[in-house]
């Protein structure tokens, strides 16, 4: 008896022990989630924390940040958009309208006319405003005065454009530069930036200025033009050179994209090919069959896709080598099918990834996140904001309705089309209980109850109620849409 007496008290004690613990584990547990919130409130306007403590904005559930829950409630999310015809016939006909302004490489003049070129530099002026480099404000009229002193020395005597590729993620800049600047010590956009292409994308290279014993080449990539730096191109010997290393037909299977935010190549011993950051968009060619390496470096090309990189000759000449690419990435032999299914799982690869303006920093703006997502499927969309809303489909213009018909339409429309307002881009994602929401590279957020701005900085799922202005929202900001599907 006194034994069972014994043991029921060291049952009951286990019991409170345990409910104790239980307590204690929820009320700690609802304090770190109470003290994530109020930390996130400090800067951003209407957060929330989700149950894996991951923070959003408000009415952002957790499951709305799974590609899943934005499938289910499309019913053809598999169905075809547009089918690669209809991609490489509008391909085209932006290549062809004034108003996208694409450079169609491929159709460029072996010979160009260097007073163009210099009238073309020329209008990148002198900033009127305090500029600063690495927090401190610098002489302006020095640091850009000694740049305008040696453009207008380039020698303008050799009128033969060069084919190149880039070696590596490039940056196009208004300056032939390296310096990060900013309108303030604490400006995070690079104010000198323009665009950047990835790795393997072609250019064209007109004239060349040398910059603080640093060789910069006035290029034209698809989508735009600007000074790049010589060591992150590579000179093709010939224009069927420069073809084979870039160009692919929209329906052949010879070549990888890849569909994911980022990736990198297999580590090697050999530093050009090895941990080669890769961003969304990438296409490489793969190696045929009878070119396919045994091995590289010790490895064998088990559950790896084969891939030729481009490299730069220590003259600055093109070359390709071998690479190998894990297989667990999200990668497509050839383009992916333009299905909503496809585009959101692409699009929501690169949520909470750091925005980056002109596509600073390998990071992705606003107009350079929605490029790259469409380029998976072979769509080549312009650069800047200003011409993808020019695209010539079943682009609207939406500025002269009132509120409540800009909902109205807004809400019709296909998920995956394009929201657009000056200098800004978003992803419509649909309707859900009445609240309309859109992904987006997103730079800066309005706080209401503070009544100022804050910087985000990311690449997030926001609603169309949300503040954009102190006396705006989202919904009353955009001015246009692009829809590439029927309705």
């Amino acid at each position: 008896m006194k034994t069972a007496q014994t043991n029921n008290m060291i049952l009951t004690n286990r019991k409170l022990t345990s409910l104790l613990l239980f307590v204690s584990i929820l009320i700690n547990a609802l304090f770190a989630v109470q003290t994530h919130y109020d930390i996130f409130r400090n800067g951003v306007d209407h957060a929330a924390v989700t149950v894996s403590n991951v923070l959003t904005f408000e009415n952002i559930s957790a499951e709305m940040t799974k590609p899943e829950f934005w499938k289910v409630h499309y019913k053809d999310s598999d169905k075809i958009i547009m089918t690669s015809e209809e991609i490489a016939r509008l391909n085209y006909d932006m290549f062809h309208s004034k108003e996208c302004a694409m450079n169609d490489l491929v159709k460029f003049n072996e010979k160009f006319d260097p007073q163009t070129i210099l009238s073309e530099i020329s209008q990148n002026r002198i900033p009127d405003k305090d500029i600063y480099i690495d927090g401190e404000k610098i002489d302006r009229i020095e640091f850009f005065g000694y740049m305008q002193e040696k453009i207008s020395g380039i020698d303008t005597t050799n009128d033969i454009i060069k084919y190149a590729v880039a070696v590596q993620r490039c940056d196009i800049r208004l300056w032939p530069t390296d310096k990060t600047a900013g309108y303030s010590p604490d400006d995070n956009d690079d104010e000198l930036q323009n665009s950047s292409i990835n790795i393997n994308e072609p250019l064209i290279l007109t004239l060349s200025v040398e910059v603080n014993n640093h060789t910069y080449y006035w290029a034209y990539s698809t989508s735009s033009s600007g000074w790049v730096s010589a060591d992150q191109v590579a000179v093709c010997s010939s224009r069927s050179e420069w073809l084979d290393a870039w160009k692919v037909d929209i329906d052949s299977k010879d070549f990888i994209v890849v569909t994911e935010n980022k990736i990198t190549t297999n580590i090697s011993p050999c530093s050009e090919i090895s941990e080669i950051t890769l961003p969304l968009g990438t296409v490489l060619k793969l190696c045929p069959s009878s070119e396919l390496p045994e091995e590289l470096f010790g490895q064998k090309p088990l559950h790896c896709y084969a891939v030729y990189l481009p490299v730069r000759n220590g003259d600055g000449t093109y070359n390709k080598s071998a690479a190998f690419i894990a297989q667990h990435y999200s990668i497509s032999v050839g383009y992916l099918p333009m299905t909503k299914a496809n585009i959101i799982d692409t699009a929501f690869s690169c949520l909470g990834e750091r925005y980056g303006w002109g596509g600073m920093n390998n990071s992705m703006d606003c107009s350079s996140f929605v490029k790259s997502v469409y380029s998976c499927f072979g769509l080549d969309i312009p650069r800047d904001t200003g011409n993808q809303a020019m695209i010539p489909v079943k682009s609207k213009s939406i500025s002269d309705m009132n509120q409540d018909n800009k909902l109205r339409y807004i809400c019709s429309l296909p998920p995956c089309s394009l929201l657009i307002m000056p200098n800004h881009v978003a992803m419509y994602l649909g309707t859900v209980d009445g609240e309309s929401y859109f992904i987006n590279a997103h730079g800066v957020n309005f706080d209401r109850e503070k009544g100022r701005s804050n910087n985000i900085n990311t690449i997030d799922i926001i609603t169309l109620n949300s503040a954009i202005t102190k006396r705006g929202s989202w919904l009353e900001v955009f001015t246009d849409s692009v829809v590439f599907e029927d309705q």
